[in-house]
């Protein structure tokens, strides 16, 4: 495994689980979110985050954390491996409000520094639909790229297992 992508909806415990990896399998980390949003939450122009994201994919090895959903198709098809975090709503909703909790009024590391942390609707219904209206998108994008391995999580203690059996 040379390329891992992580995805899942807001709150799964994406970026929490993904700074586990690099230490046990010496791959770098990327945050996609770092490269998705600009200062003040702003998204970064398509056509630049494009650039920049295709930079990051010709890496040789690497971990990707986060969705940019829209984007995925090209990660995937370069991916060894990709890991869906299919937790339900309420854990996600849990873990977003102690993000925020943990967070308010400052930047998490993987985010640009003039992103305070921050809970809003568009957030809590993007996290509500995420399984309905990009799970078979996913699935697609493993059937259609046969090199890609997948791993999918329901539950945190599953997935940490799995990152503890890598030791």
């Amino acid at each position: 495994m040379k390329r891992i992508m992580v995805i899942g909806p807001a709150g799964a415990g994406k970026t929490t689980y993904s700074c586990q990896l690099p230490s046990v399998l010496g791959l770098p980390l990327h945050h996609i979110d770092r490269l998705f949003f600009q200062d003040e939450w702003k998204e970064r122009p398509t056509e630049e985050f494009v650039r920049e994201h295709l930079k990051m994919l010709a890496e040789t090895d690497w971990i990707i954390d986060g969705n940019a959903v829209h984007h995925l198709k090209p990660r995937a098809e370069v991916a060894d491996l990709l890991v869906y975090l299919h937790f339900s709503r309420p854990r996600c909703f849990f873990n977003m409000f102690k993000r925020w909790w943990t967070h308010r009024n400052e930047a998490r590391p993987d985010l640009p520094e003039n992103c305070p942390e921050k809970l809003n609707w568009k957030l809590f219904k993007y996290t509500w639909n995420y399984h309905k209206k990009y799970y078979a998108e996913i699935l697609d994008l493993v059937e259609r790229n046969p090199n890609l391995q997948y791993l999918e999580f329901h539950n945190p203690t599953a997935l940490q297992d799995w990152i503890d059996h890598l030791l």
